[in-house]
């Protein structure tokens, strides 16, 4: 009986366990024989790109800069006289002709100081003729007063030997010393006058010559109230109006020289060696422009003579090809510089280039980095900006166009089509 119950304790202490066993036999049984579904391999994903094929080409540099409308000859005509005005007979914005009427001033008063010169002149004129007959008059006279100076002399030597005979009085000796004396002073004073007669000559003349020159100026004086056009050129600028007064000085009109009109505009310093140059052999580089729809050429006619502190260049200035130009002083304009010829050079556009120095060619559809240095870059026909590469690529070789965000070496590319 003892047995027995033993057994039952054991079998009761050991059940939980045994059934837990029993358990884990059956899950591990069902999920040994459950289906095990196949495996596929995951492929390595492809990235779309689209290629060019690299070919060299002769292709300019171009260089975008911002400029403005200027002209060498921009003048302010002033007024040179006191006077009224008559009339102005053009308006700013109108196109004048070399020597057109701009502003008409009185004249009288120019007139009336032209005669007053003028009549200076006679009154020296005058004056020289008195000179000279003063002068024939006192060498006709010398010789008279010489003779006088003679006579006195003669009376007082008999006066002296009359005196001695006791045949004369003091009275009549001392008369005719002062005769003698007088005669003396009037001869000295004849000769002084015919010795002065040059020096009086030289400074009438010096005086006619002035007054000729005050007339020349009252001419001119005369001519400017009548102010005309110095070229041809348009109107910037109107001061007056008929009616009014103007004082020498004062700004009248404001015109420049259509005939010389230029784009000033900054060139980069890392062009300047190039352009510089290209002007050196005689070659000016050229640049276009559009305004106002329409196209004009330019030619680089020169380079600054100066730069101004901190600037990033120095300035061109530039000269259209075409006459007449539609430019308007001042305003601003963007014109495209063609910089010197490369003859042999791979172009690309701007999202074939990673970074500054490397493109991608593909090589059994895996990407390849190429060295490319930018050294320009130009516009198409259709404004469109293209890049100049030095790189080691050939012509036929292809190269990738899209921008990848993750493009390495070795990156597994599919051709999206080709834009030769």
């Amino acid at each position: 009986m003892e047995q027995t119950s033993n057994k039952k304790t054991i079998i009761k202490r050991f059940l939980p366990l045994i059934i837990v066993v029993i358990t884990g036999l059956i899950i591990f049984s069902l999920m040994a024989s459950r289906p095990i579904p196949p495996t596929k391999e995951q492929e390595e994903k492809a990235w779309a790109v689209s290629t060019e094929m690299a070919t060299r080409v002769a292709v300019h540099p171009q260089l975008q800069l911002l400029g403005s409308v200027e002209s060498p000859y921009t003048t302010q005509l002033s007024a040179a006289i006191n006077a009224d005005i008559i009339s102005v007979p053009v308006r700013e914005g109108e196109f004048v002709s070399k020597g057109d009427t701009l502003v008409e001033l009185d004249e009288t008063e120019a007139r009336l100081n032209l005669q007053q010169k003028q009549a200076d002149i006679i009154e020296l004129e005058a004056s020289i003729i008195a000179e000279k007959n003063r002068y024939r008059s006192d060498l006709a006279a010398l010789k008279s007063e010489q003779s006088l100076l003679q006579i006195a002399k003669r009376s007082v030597e008999r006066q002296r030997k009359l005196e001695k005979s006791n045949l004369t009085s003091q009275e009549l000796i001392d008369n005719s010393s002062n005769k003698l004396e007088l005669q003396a002073l009037s001869v000295n004073s004849r000769q002084l006058s015919i010795a002065d007669h040059t020096s009086r000559l030289n400074q009438l003349d010096a005086k006619l010559s002035r007054a000729k020159a005050n007339v020349l100026n009252a001419e001119l004086d005369l001519s400017r109230t009548l102010i005309t056009a110095p070229y041809n050129g348009q109107i910037t600028q109107v001061n007056v109006s008929p009616g009014g007064r103007v004082r020498p000085g004062e700004p009248i009109v404001e015109l420049y020289d259509s005939s010389q009109i230029e784009v000033r505009a900054q060139i980069p310093d890392k062009s300047i060696n190039l352009v510089r140059s290209s002007l050196k052999i005689g070659e000016p580089l050229k640049a276009s422009i559009s305004i106002y729809g329409e196209d004009v050429t330019l030619t680089l006619n020169r380079l600054s003579g100066k730069t101004n502190t901190g600037s990033g260049g120095v300035d061109g200035l530039f000269k259209a090809t075409s006459e007449n130009p539609p430019f308007i002083i001042g305003s601003s304009v963007k014109l495209t510089l063609d910089l010197p010829l490369l003859e042999k050079a791979i172009t690309a556009p701007i999202s074939a280039v990673y970074g500054t120095n490397r493109i991608y060619s593909i090589k059994d559809q895996r990407l390849v980095s190429v060295n490319a240095s930018i050294i320009g870059a130009y516009f198409t026909n259709k404004g469109q900006q293209r890049l100049i590469l030095d790189t080691p690529l050939s012509t036929g070789d292809s190269f990738i166009t899209t921008q990848l965000p993750n493009a390495i070496n070795g990156l597994k590319v599919t051709v999206r089509g080709a834009n030769l």
